[in-house]
Order: structure tokens, then sequence, then C-alpha cells
């Protein structure tokens, strides 16, 4: 490939990177993407309002589905959301002694994640570009009532109003699991946007997102490179100044997108970020076609830590179970494998580890954005024209809803910059 230039360059394929590509494409700009060959599929996509904006306007509303339903397992208490029955009777159902405040604390939450997806969208984006970013945002989230200290408060304070044992422990299942984050780290904030997210009355269709998403990419003339083909970036104080190749060639941008870890090992060590364990990933084989009636496609289960499931087909059509949980040193494929035993006891079950993905970041004590905007970890303002929009370890704990919001703040914010 020759020398070339372009207006964007994103280094990595995720969410967040095909999300900004594709709204920068639309306005016009020239970009090149360098991607990976795995796959985006991923069963705990989840339909934040940001997500069905972005949809609607690409005229993407096919890939829409009915709402999948979700299980919260306690060892006392089996409560489906998304279920037949509507959710206020599956509580009152399983928590009957602490309905009234459960029922409160949800409600709560879904009217704050309501009015933060509200500001985000009002702003323009994240807070996640300087002063003015972040005025923008405490300015729009004035207005409808929200405060950072609100955003902030730890999550743990709201669950202390729970006086009974079995909903507080719903509660903590229930937010580890959509997380994948330790209770006593998640804020408020965090969790109202992942809980109005999760009662959404729709779904989406991930092999259908994805093809989507391909589609409109090609249709707006954005092109692709193999992530293999890089050798090294020439990185300056001022900025970054271009990708050279394997082959000797140079392409070169306006400005530069780091979507994935292996984007973000590329950097000089110093500028790198300082990571901890990255939740672990197990595949249970279940060696069955189909299983209880009574189980949900997806799962969250109760225990140190909580854990997350997905039933899902084998290419022979028999049903594996893919299983997510917190790092740690006591979650083995031992752990796993005795845990999912009470859910599949006739199975003879056969778990694996799966490659460790990206791992979780501590915060940046320079960075202030966290202060503003809950969950925040790590800088997205790398250099002038050089952008971090790797998700899970810039939103850790937001999952898919985190990367949408931030490869649409980006390309916001490089378009402000260029009307300028």
């Amino acid at each position: 490939m020759a020398d070339r230039n372009f207006n964007v360059i994103i280094l990595g394929d995720s969410l967040a990177a095909r999300v900004a590509a594709i709204s920068l494409a639309k306005k016009g700009e020239r970009i090149l993407m360098f991607t990976h060959s795995h796959s985006l599929a991923n069963p705990w996509l989840i339909l934040s309002d940001a997500l069905e904006d972005f949809l609607g306007r690409l005229g993407g509303r096919s890939c829409l589905t009915p709402p999948l339903p979700l299980q919260v397992l306690t060892p006392d208490t089996r409560t489906e959301i998304h279920g037949p029955l509507p959710l206020a009777d599956e509580l009152k159902r399983e928590f009957p002694s602490g309905y009234a405040s459960l029922q409160s604390i949800l409600t709560r939450l879904e009217d704050l994640g309501d009015r933060v997806e509200e500001s985000i969208k009002a702003a323009g984006g994240l807070p996640i570009h300087g002063l003015r970013s972040r005025l923008r945002f405490l300015r729009v989230g004035f207005a409808r009532k929200i405060s950072t200290r609100s955003l902030n408060r730890p999550f743990q304070q709201l669950l202390d109003e729970c006086a009974d044992p079995a909903s507080r422990e719903f509660l903590q299942t229930l937010m580890e699991g959509l997380s994948l984050t330790p209770l006593k780290e998640l804020t408020v904030g965090e969790a109202a946007l992942l809980w109005r997210s999760t009662v959404q009355q729709r779904s989406i269709s991930t092999t259908a997102f994805e093809a989507f998403l391909k589609q409109r990419y090609e249709q707006f003339h954005g092109e692709t490179e193999n992530f293999e083909t890089i050798k090294s970036l020439e990185l300056q104080r001022s900025g970054l100044e271009s990708v050279s190749l394997k082959d000797g060639h140079r392409c070169t941008a306006d400005f530069y997108l780091l979507a994935t870890l292996e984007a973000l090992t590329l950097l000089p060590q110093q500028m790198q970020p300082h990571t901890t364990g990255a939740p672990r990933t197990f595949v249970a084989d279940l060696n069955e076609k189909k299983v209880s009636s009574l189980l949900a496609p997806r799962l969250i289960l109760a225990g140190n830590p909580s854990l997350r499931a997905t039933l899902t087909a084998a290419g022979d059509g028999r049903l594996c179970c893919r299983t997510q949980g917190l790092h740690g040193d006591t979650l083995t494929t031992e752990v796993v494998q005795e845990r999912l035993r009470s859910l599949f006891p006739f199975s003879p079950l056969e778990v694996e580890m799966q490659p460790a993905g990206p791992p979780r970041i501590r915060q940046h004590k320079d960075d202030s954005a966290g202060n503003v905007f809950p969950g925040w970890k790590a800088k997205v303002a790398l250099r002038k024209n050089l952008l971090n929009i790797c998700a899970p370890v810039v939103l850790p704990s937001l999952g898919s809803s985190g990367e949408v919001m931030l490869g649409l703040s980006c390309a916001n914010q490089i378009i402000r910059v260029k009307k300028l």
C-alpha cells in the first residue's frame, strides 16, 4: 500500500470504533480502520437510548428485536426480567417483605438513568474533551436536576436503604453481574445507566447489527486494512504524525483513534494504561440440545463473585454456556463447573477458560473527568490529535452502553473541532 492520507485513522476494531467510524464517514470524512479478524458478537449487547438513536439515524431499526429474558438467581430467589410476568409482579412474589423499598430503588435508578442519557445527548457527548465539554455536561445536567455528587455516590449507600436481606442480595447480584465490577467500586450513576438500558422494552440482534454496521461503513466509503500490517506509531510531543506499516509505507491523518488494547500497546510504555486483571470468561459444553424451560437465555448467578452466563447454540446444535466473572484467584475452571452444576445437574459439563479479554484500568491521578462522569477510568485525549476510545479500559463497568457513548462522543468532538 502506498503512502496515503485520511481525515481519521482508527486502530483496532470494537463497537466504539465502528460507531465512531460510521458517524464520521457519514459526515464525509475519509476513514481508514485497521481491524482484527474477530467478530463483535456480544450476547450482552444492551440497547441503550444512544444506540437506538444511532440506529434510527442510519435506518437500522430492522436490527431491533423483542427483549431477551434475563434471570437473576440467588440461593432463595429466581427473578426474571422481560419474562411472561411484569417485573413488579416478579418482585412482589420473590420479595414480599422488601418489595416497597426494592421497587423504590429500581424506579429511582431508571429515572436517573433516563435523565443522564438525555443529558449526554443534549451535551453532544460525554464530558471527556476538556473544560468546555465538562461545563456543557454540567449545565445540561443541572437543568435535569443531576449533580456530579449524586452520580458519583457509592452504590453501596443506596443498597444500605434495603433492610430486607433477600432484596439486598438481589440488588448486589444484579449490579455485579451487569457491570462485572465489585460493588464497592460501583457508583449510582453507573448503576442507573445499566438498569435503564436493561429494562428497555426492545433488544437487538447481534448478528443483524454486526452485518448492518459493516454494510453502512462500506456504503459511506470507509476503508479497511488488517491490523497486523502495522509496524509502529510515529509519535511526537505535539501528536501522532503517522502510522508506519510493515511494507515500508505510511498512513497519515488529522486524527487517530486507539480502539483496542492491542492498539494501546503500540504506545510508548509510559503512555500505556496501568491495568488490573480482566474479567474471566469460561465456556461450558452442555453436551445436549436443550435445557430446562425454566431457565432464561441470560442468567446472573449470586456468589463470590457474581457470574453472568449466556446459553447459546454451538455449530452442531448443542448448547454452550458462556460464563463471565470478576477476575480473582478464586474463580477457576473447577469453581465455575461446580457453580453451574446446580443449573445443569444432568449435563456432563466440560468447562474451559478462554483467553483473557481487555484488563481493567486503574484511575489516572491527573484525570479529573471521573469527577464529572461516573465510572471514568482513563484519559481519552492522549495528544491533541490522538484519542483513546478503548471502552473496556475507559468505561469498563458500562459494557456495550459505554462503547456506544464513547464512540459517538469522540466522533462529535472531531466534527466540532474540524468546524472551527
